[in-house]
């Protein structure tokens, strides 16, 4: 019985060890290069921490920062993503909740992270990575862990505007990171195209499948966001199959033409979730990839990123709604009246 999301790591640095991994558009990391680095930061920070402590990530969004997280896991402890952008208010907020044991960070972050880290200990992650292996003090972590157990915690803006933290376990991963493998057709071919940032749970998708199937993920660089001809360069030049956009991402594209004149074929997969995906720009997309698979995806941060689905399997009209499907597998959705019952057959 799996229970630790680096046991997808382990076999996938075991079968493709020169393969990518992460890659954006200055650097990449194989699964080799990725559970040699993570294992020796693991080893630095597992020196200094006791496990099941929380451990902020202050690192740009970069294939290294998520060596960062795995290394976080491999001392048996839980990864906070920062997103360095964000006020210095927000962080002291968001510290004040969580009270991290450590902060890694990047040399472009290093003094706004020590400026908010308080009593936390902190170190540039590249200088962790740096550490010699101890294979038997990471054993005797692994061989304590249980899969319910802290992986991450995100922290969202919350209904009041204060940030609250949303705990996942390794559990819940591994759950999300099958169910993609068995029902999306996600697999050690896929190439993901990476959107969403590692503040937010749709990179889930991108990560564990990438972790665990062998796959390679392509961290899209903002600007294609923004020219999106950049972008279907960026895509046909890393092959990129699969891409898990939020919707205004792909309305964004759709309303610009580009899809009139340049398709990105090399998509089989185009995936969406966090907001509602309108239909004129679902169709201008079906129609640039007609042999497309589309899905359309639904759920909350606390439910790890989607608890309902619906393949795209017939042609909708503009002004349809498109539906949200049915429960992923070892979920259960239930529909609630006015009164907080359950719906009843036939209800409305």
């Amino acid at each position: 019985m799996q229970t630790n999301i680096l046991e997808y790591l382990d076999r996938s640095a075991a079968r493709f060890p020169d393969k990518i991994a992460f890659g954006d558009d200055k650097t990449a990391l194989t699964f080799a290069q990725l559970n040699d680095i993570s294992r020796r930061a693991g080893t630095y920070l597992a020196s200094r921490i006791g496990a099941q402590e929380p451990v902020a990530v202050f690192m740009e969004k970069t294939p290294e920062c998520l060596a960062a997280f795995f290394a976080a896991v491999s001392a048996g402890c839980f990864y906070v993503p920062l997103d360095t952008k964000m006020p210095a208010e927000r962080i002291r907020l968001i510290f004040d909740t969580l009270h991290p044991a450590f902060v890694f960070y990047d040399a472009k972050n290093a003094e706004a992270a020590q400026a908010v880290a308080g009593s936390a200990q902190t170190a540039l992650f590249s200088d962790a990575a740096k550490t010699e292996t101890d294979d038997a003090l990471l054993g005797d972590i692994r061989r304590k862990h249980v899969d319910t157990d802290l992986l991450y915690v995100l922290f969202t803006s919350g209904s009041t505007g204060v940030p609250k933290g949303v705990t996942i376990s390794h559990r819940s991963i591994i759950d999300w990171a099958d169910w993609l493998h068995e029902t999306l057709d996600i697999d050690e071919n896929a190439v993901l195209g990476n959107q969403a940032p590692f503040v937010f749970d749709n990179s889930t998708l991108d990560i564990y499948s990438t972790l665990k199937n062998g796959a390679t993920t392509w961290i899209i660089p903002k600007k294609c966001f923004s020219f999106h001809k950049t972008m279907m360069q960026f895509i046909a030049e890393h092959e990129i199959n699969t891409i898990f956009f939020v919707p205004s991402a792909l309305i964004s594209i759709a309303n610009s033409g580009i899809l009139d004149t340049t398709q990105p074929t090399t998509l089989q997969r185009v995936y969406f979730c966090g907001e509602v995906m309108p239909n004129r720009q679902l169709n201008m997309w079906r129609r640039a990839l007609p042999r497309a698979k589309f899905c359309n995806m639904y759920g909350p941060t606390e439910i790890t990123d989607v608890c309902a689905y619906y393949i795209v399997d017939r042609e909708f009209d503009d002004d349809e709604p498109l539906p949200i499907g049915g429960a992923c597998a070892n979920t259960r959705i239930l529909i609630l009246n006015d009164e907080n019952k359950p719906v009843g057959q036939d209800e409305t």
